[in-house]
């Protein structure tokens, strides 16, 4: 069985006519019905029912459905291919993370290897943006970005929906003073959080983070309290707003940065339960810029990992 043979089943099945459909892709009735036969030799099953009406059988149906996902995904493959081969150019913009997370070492990676495999797709990470990620993607101002702990029925304030690729599996730590409560607990639980207002900092730019720690807090069950500080990058708030009261929840890629910080009085606690997030590339799903198609089908298939939820 080949491409060309499910294609001519495909075609056979409009027409129900063997004579009819060998004309539309220029070949012989004989032919035709030969190959189809030759298909359902080959699948043990009756594709056709060649008596005196001819018809398509169950087994033929429920192959049909799947034959036209095959053609469709192949002539995709083959269109995406013809474009590289005839130079394929464009520009992706991809919203820098608000933080050397785990994601983050990803989203440079996959931006990175592209480029590699792409050199006239020009990828360029924004960090300048200040709304909120699907705002900026349903305004046209990045093509994706990052978002933690996403779900699908989140929409712009436009009410548009997206799409995402989930990328990374990360996990939460506890970055306190080493006199806070929580430095010295026994054992920690993503419960013991509640009470303590989390650190983070104030402005548009960081809506995202806090979104994402929002639904972290809602998902075990506890209230989400914000401690607001004035901070212009996550590492500046990390190294000049903690105090003896300030608790910050931050991904391990990110606290591996932590560990190296000239803040001694500060310490990293890891939760002794599950206490991970998933960190997915979020986009448009009316983007169909042939550039921005290339790039999240890469990634789909050299990066996507399995989420569950």
């Amino acid at each position: 069985m080949n491409i060309d043979s499910i294609r001519e089943f495909v075609v056979f099945a409009k027409y129900l006519n063997f004579s009819r459909a060998a004309k539309e892709i220029h070949i012989s009735q004989p032919a035709m019905s030969n190959h189809i036969a030759a298909m359902e030799n080959e699948l043990g099953v009756e594709l056709v029912d060649r008596h005196e009406d001819i018809r398509i059988t169950t087994a033929g149906r429920l192959f049909l459905s799947h034959a036209q996902q095959v053609l469709d995904s192949y002539d995709e493959a083959v269109a995406s291919c013809q474009s590289i081969k005839n130079g394929l150019s464009g520009k992706v913009i991809v919203r820098e993370p608000y933080s050397p997370g785990k994601a983050g070492a990803i989203i440079a990676k996959i931006v990175s290897d592209f480029c590699k495999e792409y050199p006239l797709i020009d990828v360029v990470m924004k960090s300048d943006c200040q709304e909120f990620v699907l705002d900026e993607i349903s305004k046209g101002r990045i093509d994706c970005g990052l978002f933690f702990n996403f779900r699908p029925e989140l929409v712009a304030s436009d009410g548009s929906h997206v799409d995402s690729v989930p990328i990374c599996n990360d996990s939460f730590c506890v970055w306190v003073h080493r006199k806070h409560p929580l430095a010295t607990k026994a054992s920690l639980l993503v419960k013991d959080l509640a009470g303590y207002p989390l650190l983070i900092a104030r402005g548009a730019r960081f809506q995202d983070l806090e979104f994402s720690m929002k639904r972290f807090a809602a998902d075990h069950g506890i209230p989400f309290t914000p401690d607001y500080r004035d901070a212009d990058s996550i590492r500046n708030l990390f190294l000049f707003e903690s105090d003896e009261q300030a608790v910050f929840l931050v991904g391990t890629q990110a606290s591996l940065v932590l560990e190296i910080a000239v803040r001694e009085d500060m310490v990293l606690r890891s939760f002794d339960e599950n206490a991970s997030v998933i960190g997915s590339l979020v986009y448009s799903a009316d983007n169909d810029d042939p550039a921005f198609k290339l790039f999240i089908d890469y990634v789909e298939r050299n990066f996507a990992i399995e989420a569950e939820g």
